[in-house]
């Protein structure tokens, strides 16, 4: 066999040394062999490239640059005839280093013919391209996300035509790529934008700066809806601005969404009913202007708190507490009173209608409540039943004071006949009986007024009057009274407050009574103060003693007709001062601590007041 090499043919060697010098490249490996297959020579890049010296390659075959590897089936055939018919081909395959490593090459081979027209060998160039499959493979990558990203991605050059667009942007605007791309991205907006924030964008793209807003687009039937986009610039490897690049999203239906709940959030800081909503720890997450006001807490104050704070020292009876407890459990809604705890720490009664919230997976994740103050409705209904209580007493005092009344006045004459008989005025023991007689008739005919007085309440006969005045006088009277005010010593505090409209002789009484209660209370012994005084266009008077006290389990009960505490008292004292004071349109409150005495405030109204008025615990009108 003839063995030829370039050297030994003149007309080739011009072209060997053009490929000498190519050899030098440090980036492409340059690569010949023999018409066997061997290696001839390999320059310095391609020594680089595989791991190899070219000592460690030169005589060997080429297959050992891509031992191992096995050719797609269309590519061998390809290979394979265009080396039975000498043409030069390229393509990508992979080599293998000599660490056993495989990485992809370019390969671009030319067969080597000598003057005869014979097949010597073959020159090949070569080039790694991990890096480029790499990118391809990330660009690959990129575009499946693209492509599944629910999300509307829209490339655009400097000039604002469309140059890609994903699967997303067709579903969302109704187009094929087709028809966008090479569009002025114009062709997406709509009317609806403020100019001056189209403005605002407009130089913001053309500084090479991105932006976020939230747009109008139209869709190619015409339709309209609300996008949120992301846009940031795009740039070339000189760091020039090329294009831009835009992601966006269909949030017309979230913007619905969010004006619902903000119309529900703006019902329910309207509410003039408590909303409060819990969290499944039962701890306190949101509540209302209406329910701060209702608890005296501010939202601040009370959210992260359990919700415990608003009945804390509250204990329920136990059936209904057996009933809430089983409507908790089984997570179904209920409708029930309770009282609750104001920040004050005074108890209220509420109307409360609680519903319990879940997931979606059916736990429980929190509850919402609804209430309302009831205190005026349980007012009201107590005074409808005390009304209905106090008018069958009053039928049934009226009975018993017209009894009474009949044969007592027969009594009395029969008392006052006696007393003129000798028999009874010569006879101490005897006259001392009917003096008990006359005492104890003069108290049945009180007691019988007051029953009458109760069952028949006259409507007050209102004039001008001074609560000056009438205070004066009737300390005076107890002054002058040796038994009732032995012991006492009296203290007054009477500025003039100007005149009141009341009924003279009833409010009369009210001192009276109210003054006799606490002369009682002192047993003799203690410090009566007496005061007016006005305040917000109010007048009244307040009536202290230091007796001993009402205790707590009574305070309750002591304006209910017939209730008392001593022994040789009617019960009807109080309840009388209290509707005549009603009937005035006034109130009365009593404070008392055991063992330190009773204050008693009395609030009437000025002519120019209204009469719905109000006592804080302290004695002070509202």
């Amino acid at each position: 066999m003839e063995k030829t090499t370039i050297l030994e043919q003149p007309s080739l060697r011009p072209q060997y040394d053009l490929w000498v010098r190519f050899a030098d490249n440090e980036f492409l490996c340059f690569l010949r062999t023999d018409n066997k297959g061997t290696i001839t020579f390999i320059n310095k890049a391609g020594e680089k490239m595989h791991g190899y010296s070219a000592r460690e390659l030169v005589g060997k075959h080429v297959s050992i640059l891509y031992r191992g590897v096995k050719l797609s089936p269309s590519l061998h055939q390809l290979l394979k005839r265009k080396s039975r018919r000498g043409e030069p081909w390229e393509a990508e395959i992979w080599n293998v280093r000599k660490n056993g490593e495989r990485f992809p090459v370019w390969i671009a081979s030319n067969y080597i013919f000598n003057e005869r027209g014979r097949r010597i060998g073959a020159l090949s160039i070569a080039r790694d391209i991990s890096a480029d499959v790499r990118a391809r493979e990330e660009a690959r990558h990129l575009g499946r996300l693209a492509e599944q990203i629910n999300m509307a991605l829209i490339s655009t050059d400097a000039r604002g035509k469309i140059v890609t667009v994903n699967k997303a942007v067709e579903e969302l605007f109704g187009y094929c790529a087709e028809e966008l791309v090479g569009k002025s991205i114009s062709l997406l907006y709509s009317v609806g934008n403020p100019p001056d924030l189209l403005g605002k964008i407009k130089r913001r793209l053309r500084k090479g700066r991105g932006y976020v807003a939230e747009l109008y687009r139209r869709r190619k039937d015409g339709s309209e809806f609300v996008t949120w986009l992301s846009t940031s610039p795009l740039y070339d490897g000189y760091g020039k601005l090329n294009g831009h690049l835009g992601v966006g999203r269909d949030v017309t239906q979230e913007r619905k969404r969010e004006q619902q709940l903000q119309y529900m959030a703006e019902l329910v800081d309207r509410a003039c009913l408590c909303i409060l909503s819990t969290d499944k720890d039962n701890i306190i997450r949101s509540i209302n202007p209406a329910g701060e006001t209702m608890y005296g807490y501010s939202a601040r104050e009370i959210l992260g708190k359990n919700r415990d704070i608003l009945y804390k020292g509250i204990v329920l009876p136990p059936r209904k507490r057996f009933f809430l407890t089983n409507m908790m459990k089984r997570g179904v809604g209920w409708v029930e009173e309770l009282d609750n705890v104001h920040k004050n720490n005074t108890q209220f009664p509420i109307r409360i209608a609680t519903a319990y919230l879940y997931d979606t997976k059916g736990h429980r994740k929190g509850a919402v409540s609804i209430a309302e103050d009831i205190t005026h409705e349980r007012k009201l209904k107590n005074k409808l039943i005390e009304s209905a209580k106090l008018a069958s007493l009053g039928q049934a005092a009226a009975g018993i004071a017209h009894e009474i009344k009949n044969p007592l006045t027969a009594i009395k004459n029969i008392a006052h006949i006696f007393s003129g008989e000798e028999v009874f005025s010569e006879n101490e023991e005897k006259r001392q009986l009917l003096d008990d007689l006359n005492l104890e008739i003069n108290r049945l005919e009180k007691l019988a007024s007051d029953f009458l007085a109760f069952a028949w309440p006259r409507t007050p006969r209102k004039e001008m009057a001074s609560l000056h005045h009438i205070l004066k006088d009737a300390l005076r009277l107890f002054g002058k009274d040796r038994e009732l005010g032995k012991g006492i010593s009296f203290k007054t505090k009477l500025p003039d407050v100007g005149e009141v409209p009341v009924d003279l002789n009833q409010v009369k009484q009210v001192v009276w009574n109210l003054i006799l209660n606490a002369l009682q209370a002192m047993e003799g012994r203690g410090t009566l103060m007496v005061s007016t005084f006005r305040k917000r266009g109010l007048a009244g008077f307040t009536i202290k003693d230091t007796g001993l006290g009402i205790p707590p389990e009574v305070r309750g009960r002591i304006f209910e007709p017939f209730f008392t505490t001593r022994s040789r008292g009617s019960g009807l004292g109080l309840a009388i001062v209290k509707r005549i004071i009603d009937q005035h349109g006034g109130k009365i409150e009593v404070t008392s601590q055991q063992g330190r005495g009773t204050t008693v405030t009395v609030v009437l109204c000025h002519p120019r007041t209204s009469t719905a008025l109000s006592v804080n615990s302290s004695g002070d009108p509202l």
